[in-house]
């Protein structure tokens, strides 16, 4: 067993977390839409697919990082259709968009959105096997660590919505503006799978 290195364990979280992601501009754009608070189903939706993510990378750590090579393909396939439908959905719903969208159906988009989230998949993976197994065997622990995983994901999440909802009235002004740069933004990430 060996010892682990807390600062590039926590440099690694806060990057991966923090920086721009689907999630994470999806956060934006919600809280942008919505407000704050309306947006909550949505951010919801990202945790428990946080959670998800990282108790099934945990229990099959092993098997996930043999049978990646064969089914990232397939994942990234998934998650670059969601994150372009998504861009579609920036343009094609408009301000009707608001009021027909059910608490249920922005949790659903967030569920799915990082169930299909490779970035996430792979946070969880590299952040298991390089950093938490190798140096705890205890179960418990490499869960508390998980845990940790999917907190700065969650508060990465909450940080940009706070963003979208605090520049509300000026994403309202340059709206035509900021839906391009979200969909150039998406978009990237889409093609960020792939390399």
């Amino acid at each position: 067993m060996i010892e682990m290195d807390g600062l590039a364990f926590l440099s690694y979280v806060v990057i991966l977390a923090f920086t721009p992601g689907p999630n994470n501009l999806m956060s934006l754009e919600e809280s942008k839409r919505f407000g704050f608070r309306k947006s909550f189903p949505f951010m919801e939706g990202l945790l428990v697919g946080f959670l998800i993510l990282a108790v099934a990378a945990l229990v099959f750590t092993d098997r996930l990082l043999r049978s990646m090579p064969t089914v990232e393909p397939l994942l990234k396939a998934v998650g670059s259709a969601y994150i372009l439908y998504l861009v579609w959905k920036l343009f094609a719903s408009g301000a009707t968009r608001s009021a027909s969208e059910s608490n249920r159906q922005l949790f659903l988009a967030g569920l799915i959105l990082n169930l299909s989230n490779v970035k996430v998949m792979l946070y969880f993976l590299t952040g298991y096997s390089s950093f938490i197994l190798p140096a705890y065997e205890n179960f418990w622990i490499a869960l508390l660590f998980g845990l940790l995983l999917c907190f700065a994901g969650a508060c990465s999440n909450l940080l940009w919505a706070c963003f979208g909802s605090l520049f509300k009235a000026f994403f309202a002004r340059h709206e035509l503006s900021i839906n391009i740069v979200m969909a150039i933004l998406l978009i990237y990430s889409a093609v960020e799978i792939w390399s």
